[in-house]
C-alpha cells in the first residue's frame, strides 16, 4: 500500500471518509453507498462469535486428546490391540502423559513465534501437527509410534488452544468478551464428549480416523476469519488494523479503539525487560509463585487422570444398569454447564470463597472414592447398595472442579500482573500446567499399581486438595472488584 493511503488510515481523528478503495481487496464487501459507509457480508459482533466458534475447534481438539485415552486404552491394553503384545501399564500412563509433554514444548513457542507470522496464522497452523498426530494414532503398530503421534498433538494444540485464547480476548469487544472466553471452555468439554461418545461404538482406527477430520475442518472454516488487529499494529500495518477492525467492530468509527490498541502495545516490555521486572520485583514475583499455585492445586487434584482414565476407573462397578464406557459422558455435559454458572457466580461470590468450597469438595469426592475402592478391594463388605458411589463422586467432582479450580486461575492470571508483564508472566505460568499434569497422571498408574489400588491415588488426590485449600484460605488475595494497584498493595501485606 502506498503512503498516501497509509496517510488516510493514521491513528489521528478522521475528518473524511474512509478510503473505500484500500478496502476492496477484502472479499466480505457487500457494497458501498455513495456517501462512503461499507457494507459486509459479515462483520460486527457476529463475525466475533463466528470467529470464536470456527476457532473454537482448536480448543475442540485439546479435548479430543484429553478423552481419546478413556476409550482406547482398554483397547491398547487386551487382545485386539493394535500394537502387538498390547501395552503395559506404565507404557499407557506415558501415552496419556505425552500430549502434556508436547505442551510444555509448544508453551515457548507461542510466546516467541505468535508475534512474529500472527495469531490467524498460528491458529491454522495448529491444525497441521493435531491432524498428523491422528494420522499416527491410526497408523501406530509399536509403542514409540504412539509416543510421538501424542507429543506431536500435544505440540499442535496447545499452539492452538493459547492463541485462540489471545485471539479472543484481542477481537472481542468487551460486552461479549466473558461470553467469547466460555465458549472455548465449553468446546474443550465437547471434544470430550466427541471421544466419550464414539470411542465405545466404533473400532480404534475409525476413532483416529474421525477425530482427524476436525482439524481439516479448522483449516476449512477459520481461513475466512480476519487476522487481530493487535498483530497488525504490532507489526506497523496501521491500514491493515483499521480493516480488521472495521470489519469486527460493524462501523468506521474505530479511531478511539485503534489508539487504545496502539497504546497498550507501546506499554509491552522486550522478553529481557519482561523477565527483569517479573522476577526483580518482589510483588510481581509473588503474584507469579501465587499463580503456579494455583495451576499446580488445579492438575494435583487429580482431575487429568479422571478424565483419561474414567473408563478404567469405572469398569469393574455396577452402575444401576448404565455402561462403563458410557457413564463417563456425563462428564463435559456437567462441566459445560458448570462453566456457565460460574460465569455467573465468578462476579457475584468473588474468587475466594469459590476456590474454598471448589478445593474442599474436590477433597471430599476423592476421599469418598479413595473409601469405596478400599472396601470394595479390602473387606468383605456388600457394597451392591452403594456402587453409585464412584461415578456420582466422579460427577460431583469434575461440577466443584469448575466452579473453582477449573475456571479461576485463568480468571486471575489476567487479574494479577500487570500489562507490560502480563505475557511473560503468562507464558512461564502456563508450563505449570503440564508439567503437574504429567505428575499427576504418572502419580495415579504409580501409585495404583505398586502401592495397593486407585484407593491410593484417590486419597493422594484428596490430600492435595486440602493443601490447596490452605493454601486459597492463607495466601491467594481476592481480587473481586479491585484494581490492579489495590490488589498488589494487599500483596506487600
Amino acid at each position: 500500500m502506498d503512503g498516501t493511503k497509509e496517510e488516510l488510515v493514521s491513528l489521528k481523528p478522521l475528518t473524511h471518509k474512509i478510503d473505500i478503495q484500500q478496502l476492496k481487496n477484502s472479499d466480505v464487501i457487500l457494497n458501498h453507498s455513495k456517501s462512503g459507509s461499507v457494507k459486509f457480508l459479515c462483520s460486527g459482533k457476529l463475525l466475533q462469535i463466528l470467529a470464536t466458534i470456527f476457532g473454537a475447534l482448536a480448543t475442540f481438539t485439546t479435548g479430543q486428546l484429553m478423552g481419546w485415552v478413556s476409550p482406547s486404552v482398554p483397547i491398547l491394553q487386551s487382545a485386539e490391540s493394535p500394537i502387538p503384545g498390547g501395552v503395559t501399564s506404565s507404557q499407557a500412563s506415558w501415552i496419556a502423559s505425552m500430549v502434556m509433554v508436547g505442551n510444555m514444548v509448544a508453551v515457548p513457542w507461542v510466546a516467541f513465534t505468535v508475534d512474529i507470522i500472527g495469531r490467524k496464522k498460528a491458529i491454522l497452523l495448529s491444525s497441521l501437527p493435531v491432524f498428523i498426530s491422528w494420522f499416527l494414532i491410526y497408523q501406530a503398530t509399536s509403542v514409540e509410534m504412539l509416543y510421538l503421534a501424542r507429543f506431536v498433538g500435544g505440540i499442535g494444540e496447545t499452539y492452538g488452544k493459547a492463541t485462540m485464547f489471545m485471539y479472543v480476548g484481542e477481537i472481542s469487544e468487551a460486552s461479549i468478551r466473558g461470553a467469547l472466553g466460555s465458549i472455548l471452555v465449553c468446546t474443550l468439554n465437547l471434544g470430550i464428549f466427541y471421544e466419550y461418545a464414539f470411542g465405545p461404538y466404533v473400532s480404534y482406527q475409525s476413532l483416529a480416523w474421525i477425530s482427524g477430520l476436525v482439524p481439516l475442518l479448522l483449516l476449512a472454516t477459520f481461513v475466512w476469519m480476519p487476522e487481530s488487529p493487535y498483530y497488525y499494529v504490532l507489526q506497523n500495518k496501521t491500514a491493515h488494523a483499521r480493516r480488521a477492525l472495521i470489519r469486527l467492530r460493524g462501523t468506521n468509527d474505530v479511531d478511539s479503539e485503534m489508539r487504545e490498541i496502539r497504546g497498550m502495545i507501546d506499554q509491552r516490555l522486550g522478553y529481557m525487560e519482561g523477565f527483569r521486572e517479573l522476577f526483580g520485583n518482589r510483588i510481581n514475583l509473588k503474584c507469579w509463585l501465587l499463580m503456579c499455585g494455583c495451576f499446580f492445586s488445579q492438575e494435583l487434584s487429580g482431575i487429568t487422570p479422571n478424565i483419561m482414565y474414567a473408563k478404567t476407573i469405572l469398569e469393574d462397578c455396577h452402575l444401576g444398569g448404565i455402561p462403563p464406557e458410557l457413564a463417563p459422558i456425563f462428564i463435559p455435559f456437567l462441566k459445560i454447564i458448570a462453566t456457565l454458572l460460574t460465569m455467573v457466580l465468578v462476579d457475584k461470590t468473588g474468587r475466594r470463597p469459590l476456590f474454598m468450597i471448589s478445593t474442599s469438595s474436590c477433597s471430599f469426592a476423592m476421599a469418598s472414592m479413595s473409601i469405596f475402592f478400599y472396601c470394595k478391594a479390602y473387606t468383605d463388605y456388600d457394597l451392591s447398595s452403594y456402587e453409585w458411589i464412584p461415578l456420582t463422586m466422579m460427577l460431583f467432582f469434575n461440577v466443584m472442579f469448575i466452579f473453582g479450580l477449573g475456571c479461576l486461575p485463568f480468571i486471575m492470571i489476567g487479574e494479577l500482573f500487570p500489562s507490560n508483564i502480563k505475557a511473560i508472566a503468562v507464558c512461564l505460568t502456563a508450563l505449570c500446567g503440564p508439567l503437574s499434569s504429567v505428575v499427576a497422571t504418572k502419580m495415579f498408574q504409580i501409585l495404583s499399581d505398586n502401592f495397593g489400588g486407585v484407593h491410593v491415588s484417590f486419597g493422594a488426590y484428596s490430600i492435595c486438595c486440602l493443601i490447596s485449600f490452605v493454601f486459597v484460605t492463607t495466601m491467594l488475595p481476592e481480587t473481586k472488584n479491585r484494581t490492579l494497584a489495590e490488589i498488589q498493595q494487599s500483596l506487600k501485606k
